[in-house]
């Protein structure tokens, strides 16, 4: 019990469980960073990053810019250059559905059991590894790309498209922790629901077409998504020229993302709880 009461450190700072739980969660978050970023060096060096993912980027956009500019329709070209570098971001951030799968798969998952520590950070930290190249795709595609495929930048459309890409990425985190965490009792089921969980986004949240074209029942369920307020906040900004909304669109999408990243760390959580207790009730299982 002693070891629950508040004391004070060598700095003078009174240390309580709660701030001592929050420094565990940092100190957990920040170790399995780092274990992401190592597997993330394993997976590509800077050349295979961008004769790779980033040159698979560039061919995707402009794969889709061609069928506008086939429709001889310039503002559809514009539509799916922006949709399509969104839409990489987002899908990207979806592969932390697999990476929580790792664990298990590296057998490090009995050592997550057996701790006292929340093990979410573990999981969270380990798939924040696909954040800084879920940024940098979009920014080029749509910096670098985009001008030359016709997208035109004024000071205020510029300053929401470099936000909205962070935001795409961060807030896309947060659904597909989710998603991953929904799934991590069906390890063998995680790629095809990665596979159709983006399919779906990609459908329905704006990327190839407007939301408005869809029934409603389906426009209701794209509301949840926070690439869905992206995708439209970049378009009115740059096609549309109105940026009335975007403060409140990018409010919207950073709450969403993170209510679905909440739900997550709810769900990973219930899931090590019931194997800690499986393993206390059954240790030589």
């Amino acid at each position: 019990m002693a070891s629950d009461q508040p004391r004070s450190t060598s700095t003078g700072i009174i240390e309580t469980p709660g701030n001592r739980r929050l420094s565990q969660v940092a100190l957990l978050l920040l170790l399995s960073g780092r274990t992401g970023a190592a597997d993330f060096r394993r997976r590509y060096t800077w050349r295979t990053w961008i004769l790779g993912w980033l040159a698979r980027g560039i061919l995707e956009v402009l794969f889709f810019a061609s069928i506008g500019a086939m429709l001889q329709d310039p503002q559809v070209t514009l539509y799916l250059v922006i949709g399509r570098s969104l839409l990489i971001g987002a899908t990207e951030t979806m592969l932390a559905i697999q990476t929580v799968g790792w664990e298990r798969q590296d057998g490090t998952m009995p050592f997550l059991l057996i701790g006292t520590a929340p093990a979410w950070p573990a999981f969270v930290g380990r798939a924040l590894q696909w954040l800084p190249s879920a940024t940098a795709t979009p920014l080029l595609l749509l910096f670098v790309l985009g001008p030359i495929l016709g997208l035109r930048y004024d000071l205020e459309s510029a300053l929401i498209t470099a936000v909205a890409v962070p935001l795409c990425a961060l807030s896309s985190f947060g659904f597909s922790m989710a998603v991953a965490a929904a799934v991590i009792v069906w390890p063998a089921a995680r790629n095809l629901v990665a596979n159709v969980a983006a399919a779906t986004i990609a459908l329905f949240c704006g990327a190839f077409v407007p939301v408005s074209h869809w029934p409603e029942a389906v426009q209701g369920m794209a509301q949840v998504v926070p690439l869905t307020h992206i995708i439209d906040t970049v378009t009115s900004a740059l096609l549309n020229h109105d940026a009335s909304s975007a403060v409140w669109r990018f409010a919207l999408a950073f709450g969403l993302g993170a209510a679905w990243l909440l739900v997550g760390i709810f769900l990973l959580e219930r899931f090590v709880e019931r194997g800690r207790r499986t393993t206390v009730s059954h240790p030589d299982d």
